[in-house]
């Protein structure tokens, strides 16, 4: 094989591995986002801290 498909192969191989790890990452927030009780969440503008 020569220099070319080897380089091809390699970025075919690491963007292969990044769009598998974004989707896990997305498909674990959703997850995890599905157990929040948003009823409790208050305003963030509202939070009582000074944001300055």
């Amino acid at each position: 094989m020569t220099t070319f498909w080897t380089v091809v192969a390699v970025v075919v191989v690491i963007a292969i591995v990044a769009v598998l790890f974004f989707w896990y990452q997305n498909r674990r927030a959703k997850e995890s986002m599905s157990h929040v009780d948003r009823s409790k969440l208050k305003d963030l503008d509202d939070d009582g801290w000074d944001d300055w």
